[in-house]
């Protein structure tokens, strides 16, 4: 067996008997004993909240060491918490309480990286990986008394705080070069005052070389940290992951070259989707690593290959046992998310007195025991059948669908929007449908505007139909224009929508924050409500702050909906609210007054497509339940 230095912390939540997250980690740390305080390199804290314990174990050699430790601290501060009459839970996201920023909880793993070569190589391989691992570890589904439309809220664009900056967990790691190892940080923050700031900014994403200071030595820790995991209750499930993490550590030993793939999409796929998405195996992913080996685009199908790909390393390091719980996870086609959401939906009443069994008793046991766990998976059809839909909407969303059978009386521009309300409205289209109404937008499609192509990206983006030729085209056509200077000069909202778009379908090659600040430049007196929106959209996904912006659009807003002169006053609220719905932003009163418009929409003689499709995009939310 081959030993690699290796460290873990977790950080858990801290509740009262009804799951609700309480500012008592300073209770909890007063009955543990001074010596976890001293606990080599690792201990019991206080995390950047008083809701949120962490756990760290030291740098362990081996797998073994790693597990006891694991196995002492937690059951330290399950004894501690008892006595304080608290509760743990080991999810990345508190089911009922919306967390502020930050305030979401993740698994880190430190990996050995003693060399700025190796924390390159191993930064820019172990990136490859993401969406697999986002697919097999997503734990966080429910937040705030729902179950999500994310199997990992903790990484989704759900966390986003308007009033302030990105959630730091969310951000996908770039791929490095050796200028910046020696730098010490992304050269995206080089206008942050102090080099630590640089480099503690530099820090949360899913991958990080720019590691903190340890607390014994006030040295830079020298490995990679892996922050991408979600929180879960189980030990042999992060002995499983650091299992695999080590396995691909000396996978890299064997491998030349690190390509620059892009993952964008596919981790989006994960972080939404978990186990049951399909993941884009691009041309250049099919000349490399497991993907080779695919011939199916499932995720399940992808990770079974990654796996496959690994067993000669796995059985070289012993890891056979260690890995079984992931292995199980493959098997049974779920994860700890859908687990989560079958005893929200099923046995409510049980769910949070399951949750502190797992976390505080069970944690030893195997994720997802067959004999308490039994969870049925059923298909589309099946789900639609059971979906409740808004009648308010209802009426909107089957007057469009009878609209764009009409295909050829409305426009380009009103059938591509009308496309995205109704997938927003009802993600459960079948597959058929979605493919019909795709192939009549490409019919309609004649690339003569900048608008219309990234229309077309955005929509074959939702309707997942990424490996038609025609999308690659254009996603590498935008994306060049983009970095071409097309933003100076296309109009203002047109540059805003583009960056909009190109984020979201995963450009994560771009130099977001340089763009995003170039359209805020670009802000005037004269600057329509509707406009701000999309670059308030832009700033957060770009991880800057938007809090000015946001609090003119507050500003604008008349009691339950916003005017523009230029712009009928339902495209404009409806438009906005979109924007800043997508960045977490909700307000009743606008929802009502844009109800109400639909209402009157629907009875109207005269039919306005355009501003029926954007006002149910603004409402997709409140469509069904």
């Amino acid at each position: 067996m081959i030993d690699l230095k290796h460290g873990v912390e977790q950080e858990i939540q801290v509740v009262n008997e009804n799951g609700h997250l309480v500012y008592e980690v300073p209770k909890i740390l007063d009955k543990v004993p001074d010596k976890y305080y001293e606990f080599g390199k690792g201990g019991i804290y206080k995390d950047k909240y008083q809701s949120q314990l962490e756990i760290a174990t030291d740098t362990c050699e081996t797998l073994e060491e790693l597990e006891e430790q694991l196995i002492e601290l937690r059951e330290v501060v399950n004894e501690a918490a008892r006595e304080c009459d608290l509760f743990l839970i080991g999810t990345a996201a508190n089911p009922h309480t919306k967390g502020r920023v930050g305030e979401y909880f993740a698994e880190q793993h430190h990996i050995d990286a003693n060399s700025d070569k190796r924390k390159l190589r191993l930064n820019n391989f172990l990136r490859i990986f993401v969406p697999e691992i986002f697919a097999l570890s997503s734990n966080s589904p429910i937040h705030d008394n729902h179950i999500t439309k994310w199997k990992s809220v903790r990484a989704s664009m759900d966390t986003y705080d308007p009033s302030k900056r990105v959630n730091p967990n969310i951000k996908p790691a770039p791929y490095l070069n050796e200028e910046d190892i020696k730098r010490g940080y992304l050269s995206c923050f080089e206008y942050e005052n102090s080099y630590e700031e640089k480099r503690k900014k530099s820090r949360y994403y899913d991958l990080s070389p720019f590691t903190q200071k340890c607390k014994a030595s006030d040295e830079y820790k020298p490995t990679l940290e892996i922050r991408l995991l979600d929180t879960h209750p189980y030990i042999p499930l992060t002995v499983a992951y650091a299992a695999l993490f080590r396995t691909l550590t000396v996978k890299l030993d064997k491998v030349k070259w690190v390509p620059n793939i892009n993952i964008g999409h596919n981790r989006n796929k994960a972080i939404k989707n978990g186990m049951s998405s399909s993941f884009f195996i691009k041309r250049d992913m099919k000349r490399c690593f497991h993907y080779k080996n695919v011939s199916d685009s499932s995720t399940i199908e992808v990770i079974k290959a990654f796996f496959d790909w690994l067993k000669p390393e796995i059985k070289e390091m012993g890891y056979e046992k260690q890995i079984k719980p992931l292995k199980r996870f493959l098997k049974h086609k779920r994860n700890l998310a859908d687990w989560q959401i079958h005893l929200f939906s099923k046995k409510k009443d049980q769910y949070v007195s399951e949750l502190f069994g797992a976390t505080m008793e069970d944690y030893e046991k195997k994720p997802l025991p067959e004999s308490k766990i039994k969870f049925k998976f059923v298909e589309k059809e099946e789900v639609r059948k059971e979906i409740e839909w808004d009648e308010d909407i209802k009426e909107a969303y089957e007057m469009l669908e009878k609209a764009i059978q009409q295909s050829y009386t409305i426009s380009y521009k009103e059938y591509a929007n009308s496309l995205l309300a109704l997938m927003k409205c009802n993600p459960t289209m079948e597959k058929i449908r979605c493919e019909e109404l795709v192939n009549t937008l490409l019919k309609k499609y004649s690339g003569s505007k900048f608008y219309h192509t990234l229309l077309l990206l955005e929509t074959l983006f939702i309707y997942e139909e990424t490996e038609r030729e025609i999308y690659r085209q254009n996603a590498k056509k935008v994306m060049d224009q983009l970095r071409g200077g097309i933003l100076e000069d296309e109009q203002l909202w047109i540059s805003a929508y583009a960056l909009s778009v190109m984020s979201k379908l995963g450009g994560e090659e771009l130099e977001k924050k340089e763009l995003a600040e170039k359209l805020r430049n670009r802000i005037s007196e004269f600057t329509p409500s509707w406009v701000i929106a999309y670059i308030v959209e832009c700033l957060i996904i770009s991880g800057l702050d938007a809090s000015k912006e946001l609090s003119q659009l507050k500003i604008l807003l008349k009691e339950n909906h916003w005017e523009c002169k230029q712009t009928d006053n339902v495209k404009a609220t409806a438009i906005i609210y979109d924007c800043l719905n997508s960045i977490g932003y909700k307000n009743d009163n606008v929802v009502q007054w844009l109800k109400r418009e639909l209402s009157n929409q629907v009875g109207s003689r005269k039919r306005d497509i355009m501003k029926l499709s954007l006002n149910l995009k603004a409402l997709s939310e409140e469509a069904v339940k």
